[in-house]
């Protein structure tokens, strides 16, 4: 997520110059996390085979503090996910100075395992974005 995140910003800031030298103001469309059970399953079934998904699992991906939001709101720089991931990787890296995670502690298993579903979903969605040349149609 981080890496396409990157490579999306670098996109985005070029599109927008080109934009802006053309006298056009910059636009882009806004990616959302699907907000209702309907969305959510057609979001699904275009990164995945259609297939029957649990009221349960929806639930797992989708946790309700995110739905609807933008992707960006969520995967941005401090947002949510990033302050996990850097949670995480000050952990491995033993810097005391920042605040970590414990594999030793269970809530902070707990809100890892929360997220993993989504980001699974997440890179997916922006690989599959980003580079479709590399993906079969459904």
């Amino acid at each position: 997520i981080e890496g396409i995140r990157n490579l999306i910003g670098i996109r985005t800031t070029q599109e927008n110059k080109e934009a802006l030298n053309k006298g056009i103001p910059p636009s882009r469309e806004k990616d959302f996390v699907p907000s209702n059970r309907n969305e959510q399953l057609a979001w699904l079934s275009s990164l995945y085979k259609p297939q029957r998904w649990s009221d349960q699992l929806l639930e797992q991906i989708f946790p309700p503090t995110v739905a609807g939001k933008k992707i960006n709101e969520i995967i941005g720089k401090s947002k949510i996910l990033d302050n996990i991931r850097n949670k995480i990787a000050h952990a491995i890296l033993r810097d005391e100075s920042a605040e970590t995670f414990s594999i030793d502690k269970g809530i902070h298993i707990d809100e890892v395992s929360t997220w993993l579903p989504l980001c699974r979903c997440l890179a997916l969605y922006l690989l599959k974005k980003e580079h479709p040349h590399y993906f079969f149609p459904n």
